[in-house]
């Protein structure tokens, strides 16, 4: 066998074809489903600045305002039209969902924590739908 006889095997073989990779129809892309952060992956590795980043990325307009570093974590508060919630980022996600646990209308997405203090909750969906999708 010649080598240009190869060549279509081994362009085959390294997945480089003229073949579309259309998802089957009720799937979701491989790319769009990648480029949703997952809060068992992003949301263990992120602070504060890359999860503002990628809110502010899905048009959510968030500000970071006050933030320290606490024990077994940080906090910060994020603002947006003029409301506030404070961000917490635990050691842990069971932390930050045993804290979601103690009041309606907080949020925990892995080791973060959103405590809305009251006149959030529009805020506060706009960020579960930003990062839930």
């Amino acid at each position: 066998m010649s080598r240009l006889a190869l060549v279509p095997v081994l362009l085959v073989l390294a997945g480089c074809t003229d073949t579309p990779t259309t998802p089957k129809a009720g799937t979701t892309s491989g790319t769009a489903a990648a480029a949703r952060p997952r809060p068992d992956k992003e949301g263990l590795e992120w602070n504060h600045k890359e999860l503002l980043d990628y809110l502010n990325s899905k048009g959510v307009g968030v500000e970071q305002g006050y933030g320290e570093s606490i024990k077994g974590g940080a906090w910060s508060d994020f603002r947006s039209g003029g409301v506030m919630i404070q961000v917490f980022r635990y050691e842990t996600a069971d932390k930050a969902k045993e804290k979601a646990g103690l009041s309606s209308g907080d949020y925990h997405w892995g080791r973060f924590y959103f405590n809305d203090p009251g006149n959030a909750a529009g805020f506060m969906q706009k960020i579960k739908q930003a990062l839930e999708g």
